[in-house]
């Protein structure tokens, strides 16, 4: 998605950075991940989480293409919630090439926190964009000395000439290593004719096992069902669409860094708002030129980036904050 250069009629006036943020909007569902009593219980609360985070995102983006976050970018916020502490969430452009994005989610009262790198590769499909996002999203309960490692679906824009509309599609993994449960689910692409729109299904399985522990199916913009392998044991229905999201609370752009997403890319989304394109165009174009003049200055001064809220750990990234 970071690769693909949009024209600015097709771009939604929000970044990347803050479009991760949206799937995100569920913080009671988060925090309550930790609550569950075995680890099955744990495992099952894990995977609905994950399965009703895409809804948010595709609701709000509606097939646009956000900004590209420039290299040092970075977007906060908090969702509060009455129940317990506010929770936050962080999020860098921590490489330009290959465009990289880490993330961070915490609730320190649960002591549960979600870290991240997406990697987006686009590829032009005709009429349509294929973007494969490589990375890794990590849950952690530390109460539970449990990690939840979870890969992540290719996102397909569809007419993106004409009206576009988003689908996901490909298998991803659930995996906690020290239960030993897995999920295998696989998000369904509408065929030409007939079939469902944004179908999902899979299993979860205890690596122990031969036999799956629920049989999951449904859509994942609306309602989903795990129906378990125990016959006296009652399917758990949950809808994404009527599991809402609340909304995120976002310093005012005029407390913001230069580097914060809204400040960063104000002049644009205020010409977009304003529907003048020319002045939107020149001043993307001009973040743009900055990004690679500065690329230039660090070449020539033979200079290493280093971000400002996360450093490299192995093949990832990890928020310098992070509970412990």
């Amino acid at each position: 998605m970071t690769r693909v250069t949009s024209p600015v009629f097709a771009l939604e006036r929000r970044s990347l950075l803050e479009m991760y943020a949206d799937f995100l909007s569920r913080p009671r569902m988060f925090q309550s991940i930790t609550e569950g009593d075995s680890p099955e219980e744990r495992m099952i609360r894990t995977t609905k989480y994950f399965l009703t985070a895409f809804f948010s995102g595709k609701i709000s983006s509606g097939g646009r293409k956000p900004y590209n976050p420039i290299l040092g970018e970075f977007f906060e916020c908090t969702w509060n919630n009455s129940d317990y502490d506010p929770v936050k969430f962080t999020a860098e452009q921590v490489s330009h090439n290959p465009p990289i994005t880490a993330l961070h989610l915490e609730s320190p009262s649960k002591r549960v926190q979600l870290t991240g790198h997406v990697w987006s590769k686009p590829k032009f499909l005709g009429m349509a964009v294929g973007v494969e996002l490589d990375g890794e999203i990590c849950i952690s309960l530390l109460e539970h000395d449990e990690e939840y490692l979870f890969t992540l679906p290719t996102v397909y824009v569809r007419s993106i000439l004409t009206l576009p509309w988003v689908e996901l599609g490909g298998v991803v993994k659930v995996v906690c290593r020290k239960s030993g449960y897995q999920g295998t689910l696989e998000f369904h692409t509408k065929p030409s004719y007939g079939g469902v729109a944004n179908g999902v299904s899979g299993d979860i399985r205890d690596a122990s096992s031969t036999s799956a522990l629920c049989e999951i199916s449904g859509v994942w913009t609306g309602e989903m069902k795990m129906t378990f392998g125990d016959p006296g044991r009652e399917p758990v229905v949950f809808d994404a669409a009527k599991a809402a999201g609340i909304d995120k609370i976002v310093r005012p752009v005029s407390e913001q860094g230069d580097y914060e997403s809204r400040r960063l890319w104000r002049r644009v989304t205020l010409a977009l708002k304003r529907g003048d394109r020319a002045k939107a165009k020149q001043a993307k174009e001009e973040l743009e030129e900055r990004q690679r003049r500065d690329e230039r200055a660090r070449v020539e001064n033979v200079l290493e980036y280093r971000p400002k809220l996360f450093c490299r750990s192995g093949n990832g990234w990890l928020f310098n904050e992070s509970l412990r």
